[in-house]
Protein backbone atom coordinates (compact mmCIF):
# COMPACT_ATOMS: atom_id res chain seq x y z
CA UNK A 1 0.00 0.00 0.00
CA UNK A 2 2.87 2.41 0.80
CA UNK A 3 3.85 1.77 -3.16
CA UNK A 4 1.10 3.05 -4.43
CA UNK A 5 0.62 5.73 -1.99
CA UNK A 6 4.11 6.96 -3.14
CA UNK A 7 3.20 6.74 -6.63
CA UNK A 8 0.06 9.14 -5.94
CA UNK A 9 1.93 11.31 -4.05
CA UNK A 10 4.17 11.52 -6.99
CA UNK A 11 1.98 11.40 -9.91
CA UNK A 12 2.04 14.50 -11.97
CA UNK A 13 0.09 13.64 -15.26
CA UNK A 14 3.63 11.95 -16.86
CA UNK A 15 5.33 10.40 -14.24
CA UNK A 16 9.01 9.33 -14.78
CA UNK A 17 10.36 5.81 -14.93
CA UNK A 18 12.08 5.77 -11.63
CA UNK A 19 8.86 6.92 -9.58
CA UNK A 20 7.11 4.36 -11.49
CA UNK A 21 9.29 1.69 -10.08
CA UNK A 22 7.75 2.84 -6.33
CA UNK A 23 5.03 -0.22 -7.56
CA UNK A 24 7.58 -2.90 -8.22
CA UNK A 25 8.28 -3.80 -4.42
CA UNK A 26 4.18 -3.93 -3.94
CA UNK A 27 3.89 -6.05 -7.35
CA UNK A 28 6.75 -8.67 -6.07
CA UNK A 29 4.85 -8.80 -2.93
CA UNK A 30 1.35 -9.21 -4.18
CA UNK A 31 2.82 -12.02 -6.63
CA UNK A 32 4.72 -13.61 -3.89
CA UNK A 33 1.76 -13.71 -1.43
CA UNK A 34 -0.33 -15.39 -4.52
CA UNK A 35 2.16 -17.66 -5.33
CA UNK A 36 2.57 -18.93 -1.36
CA UNK A 37 -1.27 -19.53 -1.31
CA UNK A 38 -1.06 -21.15 -4.13
CA UNK A 39 1.55 -23.60 -2.79
CA UNK A 40 -0.58 -23.96 0.13
CA UNK A 41 -3.75 -24.73 -1.55
CA UNK A 42 -2.18 -27.26 -4.09
CA UNK A 43 -0.35 -28.88 -1.22
CA UNK A 44 -3.88 -29.43 0.84
CA UNK A 45 -5.21 -31.21 -1.67
CA UNK A 46 -4.67 -34.58 -3.78
CA UNK A 47 -2.97 -34.28 -7.23
CA UNK A 48 -5.97 -34.75 -9.60
CA UNK A 49 -8.19 -32.07 -7.33
CA UNK A 50 -4.96 -29.61 -8.12
CA UNK A 51 -6.88 -28.02 -11.17
CA UNK A 52 -10.12 -27.19 -9.46
CA UNK A 53 -8.39 -26.02 -6.80
CA UNK A 54 -6.37 -23.47 -8.45
CA UNK A 55 -9.22 -22.22 -10.38
CA UNK A 56 -10.98 -21.44 -7.31
CA UNK A 57 -8.28 -19.86 -5.77
CA UNK A 58 -8.30 -17.19 -8.76
CA UNK A 59 -11.55 -17.11 -9.01
CA UNK A 60 -12.31 -16.23 -5.67
CA UNK A 61 -9.40 -13.93 -5.30
CA UNK A 62 -10.76 -12.19 -8.56
CA UNK A 63 -14.33 -12.48 -6.58
CA UNK A 64 -12.97 -10.78 -3.08
CA UNK A 65 -11.62 -7.85 -5.01
CA UNK A 66 -14.26 -6.71 -6.94
CA UNK A 67 -16.53 -7.37 -3.65
CA UNK A 68 -14.23 -5.33 -1.66
CA UNK A 69 -13.64 -2.63 -3.90
CA UNK A 70 -17.55 -2.36 -4.35
CA UNK A 71 -17.18 -2.19 -0.13
CA UNK A 72 -15.22 0.50 0.31
CA UNK A 73 -16.97 2.33 -2.68
CA UNK A 74 -20.09 2.25 -0.53
CA UNK A 75 -18.31 2.95 2.74
CA UNK A 76 -16.37 5.97 0.85
CA UNK A 77 -19.88 7.35 -0.49
CA UNK A 78 -21.44 6.79 2.92
CA UNK A 79 -19.22 8.83 5.20
CA UNK A 80 -18.50 11.17 2.47
CA UNK A 81 -21.86 11.89 2.75
CA UNK A 82 -22.87 11.83 6.35
CA UNK A 83 -19.82 14.18 6.84
CA UNK A 84 -20.84 16.73 4.11
CA UNK A 85 -24.27 16.69 5.75
CA UNK A 86 -22.90 17.59 9.01
CA UNK A 87 -20.92 20.36 7.78
CA UNK A 88 -23.73 21.81 5.68
CA UNK A 89 -26.13 21.64 8.07
CA UNK A 90 -26.40 25.08 8.99
CA UNK A 91 -26.36 26.40 5.44
CA UNK A 92 -30.15 26.60 3.76
CA UNK A 93 -30.70 23.58 1.92
CA UNK A 94 -27.77 22.09 2.50
CA UNK A 95 -29.31 18.79 2.41
CA UNK A 96 -29.67 18.68 -0.93
CA UNK A 97 -26.06 20.08 -1.59
CA UNK A 98 -24.49 17.95 0.62
CA UNK A 99 -26.08 14.82 -1.84
CA UNK A 100 -25.08 16.64 -5.30
CA UNK A 101 -21.90 17.24 -3.89
CA UNK A 102 -21.04 14.40 -2.34
CA UNK A 103 -21.82 12.15 -5.78
CA UNK A 104 -19.26 14.97 -7.68
CA UNK A 105 -16.55 14.89 -5.52
CA UNK A 106 -16.86 10.77 -6.11
CA UNK A 107 -17.08 10.94 -9.51
CA UNK A 108 -14.10 13.12 -9.62
CA UNK A 109 -12.13 10.86 -7.47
Amino acid sequence: MLCFTLLAIFWSGEISPVYALFIFPGGFATGIAHSAAFVGVTAGVEEDETAIAGGGLYTMSSIGGVVGLAGTDSLFRFFLQTSLARALKDIPKGSKVSLSAAIAVHMVL
